[in-house]
């Protein structure tokens, strides 16, 4: 543990929290779905349904809930050059009021045997809903997270 200070504010972090037997990667204060996606079928009806399901009713990822979006309406763009992830950007834009774009994360197979998904999450969590450092976690499901975009330019 270590303190963390900014102006007028001490705050002390664990960089190390530990998930509860059998919640490898769920964290108090983040919505939490047992979904599983596979990011080979990304460019199946059958994922963007589950993606769906996952963003307006599981997790109620802002701006994205209650939407009665279709499958055609919804973009999915494979991102290259994840070294541990299979990483994707979800958004809809040919919809009037389009949700915004979101940054949906799958965790490689066995990566969590090296990378304590748990203590990540909770430290991106606390970074970005604490400190407003970083894309904010909307949430997680069975083998991955769905975060807030970053527009890079």
């Amino acid at each position: 543990m270590f303190n963390i200070q900014s102006v007028g504010t001490t705050a002390t972090f664990d960089p190390y929290p530990r998930a509860v037997e059998g919640e490898e990667a769920t964290v108090k204060g983040i919505p939490h779905s047992e979904k599983l996606l596979d990011y080979r079928r990304y460019e199946s009806e059958k994922f963007v349904s589950l993606v769906l399901t996952l963003f307006c009713t599981d997790l109620l990822v802002a701006s994205w809930e209650g939407l009665n979006l279709r499958i055609e309406d919804i973009k999915v763009e494979k991102v290259s050059g994840a070294l541990t992830n299979t990483v994707f950007f979800i958004s809809a834009p040919g919809v009037g009021s389009p949700p915004c774009k979101v940054l949906l994360r799958i965790y490689g197979p066995s990566t969590s045997d090296v990378i304590q998904r748990a203590s990540e999450v909770f430290a991106l969590y606390k970074l970005s809903s604490v400190y407003q450092i970083g894309p904010r976690i909307f949430g997680t499901f069975g083998n991955g997270r769905v975060e807030e975009y970053f527009d890079a330019l």
